[in-house]
């Protein structure tokens, strides 16, 4: 049996050997005890209570055993900010909570994507409310330009969507393509992120760098109910792009009938 102790006194985990065996490493029962107890690995120092010395990452737990925890008080270095990250986008919030309390930046990222970024592309509702209350950035961006607002309207996460408009997050943000949140919301068919961006204020006929639209995109895609809720928003229809296309172009040649008849 592997026993585990809080510097308190409290027992945190007993792990059957059977299991303990399975764990190969003090790291795997590290990452254990964080899915278990919400307890960042990269803060967690293992010691064995009989001889008091620390147990490395890569040895190999053995029953009997008692350890102890110690919780660092400190997140530094690269770890900790991938750690952030990924307890961000997996939701787990006191991992995350632990973290930047410990001193890891909020905004920590690993060149692609930061903590928030990776919340709201996952769905993750109370992480992007705990983050945004943190003051994380909002308009932050990954590799592609996409903000944590483009990702979350891109799949219909109307609340996520709302507590980043809330937070003051850029209705008409675009990325690297100039695909503004509007067209990303119409193209995907989210009608209620739609609706949500509008009453917002969101520019209606902007292009991208092809000269699409939100109706373009929406028309393209056969999504009949953005397509009349751009409409009457009072978003212009005849809107050309690069090639000379309209809205109704586009559903034609994509065979959309009824968003061919709306538009006529």
């Amino acid at each position: 049996m592997l026993r585990v102790w809080r510097v308190s006194g409290e027992e945190l985990a007993t792990i059957p050997a059977e299991i303990a065996e399975e764990l190969g490493s003090i790291w795997a029962l590290k990452h254990r005890l964080r899915i278990k107890n919400g307890l960042p690995v990269c803060l967690q120092q293992l010691v064995h209570m009989h001889n008091g010395c620390r147990l490395d990452d890569a040895a190999k737990p053995r029953a009997p055993m008692d350890m102890q925890l110690v919780l660092l008080s400190q997140a530094r270095g690269f770890d900790a900010s991938r750690e952030l990250l990924e307890a961000a986008g997996k939701g787990e919030l006191e991992v995350v909570r632990l973290l930047l309390e410990a001193g890891a930046s909020k905004d920590s990222t690993d060149d692609v994507i930061t903590a928030l970024l990776d919340a709201a592309g996952n769905g993750h509702i109370e992480m992007v409310r705990f983050l945004l209350e943190a003051g994380a950035a909002n308009h932050l961006t990954h590799w592609q330009g996409r903000a944590a607002l483009i990702r979350a309207a891109a799949r219909g996460n109307t609340e996520i969507t709302r507590l980043l408009l809330e937070a003051g997050a850029d209705k008409d943000l675009a990325d690297e393509q100039g695909r503004t949140v509007l067209m990303w919301a119409s193209g995907k068919g989210h009608t209620e992120v739609v609706g949500l961006l509008l009453d917002a204020g969101a520019a209606k006929d902007w292009t991208d760098r092809n000269g699409h639209t939100a109706m373009a995109w929406a028309a393209m895609a056969g999504h009949a109910d953005v397509v009349l809720s751009l409409l009457r928003a009072g978003a212009v229809k005849d809107v050309t792009d690069q090639q000379g296309r309209t809205a109704m172009v586009h559903a034609s040649e994509n065979g959309h009938q009824e968003i061919v008849n709306t538009l006529s």
